[in-house]
């Protein structure tokens, strides 16, 4: 993973790793609802802000702890782990510092709770259709997602 020479990240792997890492967030997302009972009683669904205030909150809880906890450990999520890619920085190549990486995963849940800025979470990805193949947070960052081997 500190090999500044390291290759940036084909798109379809960081598209299977993304894919990966969405199924596995879903899916703990709704063991974190059923176990808590969150959606339980009735005032869940009183209003439309209520009930999606409720899945945010889930949900980001159970994005930052997965992915931020991980990334922050071994610089992968489960999806990049399978597919053989890291994050790191674009300049060095060496790991995230706390900060960075804190922003990174953290960029997303925000712009989901800031209004008109869950655009952003649209644009994101498509920035890894350039040349550079990174994406949004990654420019805002300053890191890349590296080939490594598995």
């Amino acid at each position: 993973m500190n090999n500044p020479m390291a290759k940036p990240a084909g798109r379809i792997r960081r598209l299977l790793a993304s894919v990966i890492d969405i199924m596995l967030l879903a899916a703990l997302s709704i063991l974190l609802v059923l176990i808590t009972g969150l959606f339980a009683g009735p005032e869940a669904y009183d209003s439309v802000i209520a009930f999606t205030s409720r899945l945010v909150l889930a949900t980001s809880v159970v994005y930052i702890l997965l992915n931020g906890y991980l990334l922050l450990r071994s610089s992968q999520t489960i999806g990049k782990r399978l597919v053989g890619l890291a994050l790191c920085d674009s300049t060095s190549g060496q790991a995230l510092g706390l900060p960075r990486q804190l922003l990174r995963t953290a960029l997303i849940p925000a712009c989901i709770l800031v209004p008109y800025a869950a655009v952003l979470i649209l644009l994101d990805p498509l920035l890894v259709v350039g040349k550079s193949r990174r994406c949004l947070r990654d420019y805002v960052c300053g890191s890349a997602v590296l080939q490594v081997e598995k």
